[in-house]
């Protein structure tokens, strides 16, 4: 049988300080010697066990639980959810704001062909009337030197 045990139960080190101390006597170590080295074993044991305790505490405090996870789990969820609709919002206004636009645009193309039309017609219209002017006054200024 070994001199140290672990009891897992209560998680804390236990040491077998008569199987130790027979152990040594056993090997001829003197009774007081023997004695005095199971007492040093189990109390560096404690020492050890208490330190070993707070470490693994303080080492867990930032550590969250499984309910800490859940709950966690849960609200990122719900924030997904929130965030799928919120997207799929997006995507219907996107939609709807593109058909506007597409609307808006054809009416400003729409306006600018029948500004340029009007334009045409109206720069057309200078453009016959400045030959028919020029074309009568050239006619005039034949007449006029023909007659002389």
């Amino acid at each position: 049988m070994s001199a140290l045990q672990d009891n897992t139960d209560t998680r804390q080190l236990n040491i077998d300080t008569l199987g130790y101390y027979k152990y040594l006597k056993d090997a001829g170590v003197e009774s007081r010697q023997a004695e005095a080295h199971a007492h040093l074993l189990s109390s560096f044991a404690e020492t050890q066990t208490r330190y070993l305790k707070g470490v693994i505490e303080s080492s867990l405090e930032g550590v969250a639980t499984k309910e800490e996870l859940s709950a966690l789990r849960l609200e990122l969820k719900e924030e997904n959810a929130v965030l799928r609709l919120d997207m799929a919002t997006l995507r219907t206004d996107m939609a709807e704001f593109r058909t506007e636009i597409k609307g808006e645009v054809a009416g400003v193309r729409l306006e600018v062909k029948e500004s340029l039309n009007t334009m045409l017609k109206w720069m057309l219209t200078m453009f016959v009337g400045f030959f028919v002017g020029l074309a009568g006054l050239l006619f005039t200024a034949l007449n006029f030197f023909s007659k002389t």
